[in-house]
């Protein structure tokens, strides 16, 4: 499959000059929605890691004018590379899709192929926030796995397992990747993604993520859960390397405070890192989906009766 031909447009933003400390690969796949996360996070994997040199590479479909040039302002005033592209918006039309995930789910698939010639790439989603130094990530050897992922959280993976007909304890969250280039594409995960989603899309609930946990089950190496922290129950909250706000609503959303993580530790982290990007002082949106509204409410509600029982 030729990638190639369905890049509209490759937009550069290279604003560093430490042309001689470690080169760091970051890669989002995102809609114009996540953009202003997508800069929140950039912003906390910076700031928390200032002897490094980053490259944050976003792939899109959509992206606006004014999210372009604050995307270009903040790679100016804090001396960093940005580097876009954007797709075609029918490229993944024929896979399904969610209510609350557009189709730049399978954006991070394109990554690998885009970044061949770098030996490793880091991608997260959107919604994560960098909170401290993250060298213990930045320096994993993968070896021959082709991915480092966290092990989803045990009421996800066990269910996820059993569907997939995975091997027990091995269903990873792919919110935190850390890719070998190389060995991705020699399995050319692209087109075998594609394939079998659309062949069984009812099997992939998850479908991205339960499609790299089918193809790549004896292929990942397991690192620890301080770099993808969906429940803060189960990690010292000073460990915590990579928040990821995983569950809805999210940080940015009028309704955060019924989130199950939302408490004192995580109520401002995101704000306060927003408000170091040009998104500074943007409304809370209104959580339009009616439907991850009650679901919402509802494990709230379920959170705090059990912490009462």
């Amino acid at each position: 499959m030729e990638i190639n031909d369905n890049i509209n447009d490759i937009i550069e933003y290279r604003y560093s000059n430490k042309v001689n400390k470690e080169q760091i690969h970051i890669g989002y796949g995102i809609d114009d929605d996540y953009a202003r996360c997508t800069a929140t996070s950039m912003i906390s994997f910076f700031l928390n890691n200032e002897d490094k040199v980053f490259n944050f590479h976003v792939v899109t479909n959509n992206l606006s004018k004014e999210n372009k040039e604050k995307f270009r302002c903040m790679a100016d005033k804090y001396k960093f590379n940005i580097f876009i592209y954007e797709i075609k918006s029918e490229f993944f039309s024929s896979l399904p899709q969610k209510d609350y995930w557009s189709v730049a789910m399978y954006f991070r698939f394109i990554l690998p192929i885009l970044l061949e010639k770098i030996p490793k790439l880091f991608y997260v989603d959107a919604d994560t926030l960098c909170l401290q130094r993250c060298n213990g990530l930045f320096d994993i050897n993968l070896k021959n796995n082709v991915i480092g992922a966290v092990l989803d959280v045990k009421r996800v993976r066990k269910k996820r397992e059993q569907a997939l007909n995975l091997r027990k304890n091995s269903y990873f969250n792919s919110g935190v990747l850390v890719i070998n280039i190389k060995e991705w594409n020699k399995l050319n995960l692209l087109e075998k993604t594609i394939e079998i989603i659309s062949k069984e899309p009812k099997k992939f609930k998850y479908p991205d993520q339960d499609a790299l946990n089918f193809l790549l089950n004896d292929k990942v190496q397991y690192i620890n859960k301080i770099f993808n922290c969906i429940d803060i129950n189960l990690i010292d909250e000073k460990s915590i390397a990579i928040m990821h706000f995983a569950n809805h609503p999210k940080p940015w959303s009028e309704m955060w405070k019924i989130n199950i993580i939302y408490n004192t530790f995580t109520k401002d982290l995101y704000t306060y890192y927003e408000e170091k990007t040009p998104w500074k002082g943007m409304p809370l949106e209104k959580l339009k989906n009616r439907q991850i509204l009650i679901k919402s409410y509802i494990k709230y509600i379920l959170s705090k009766m059990f912490k009462l029982i």
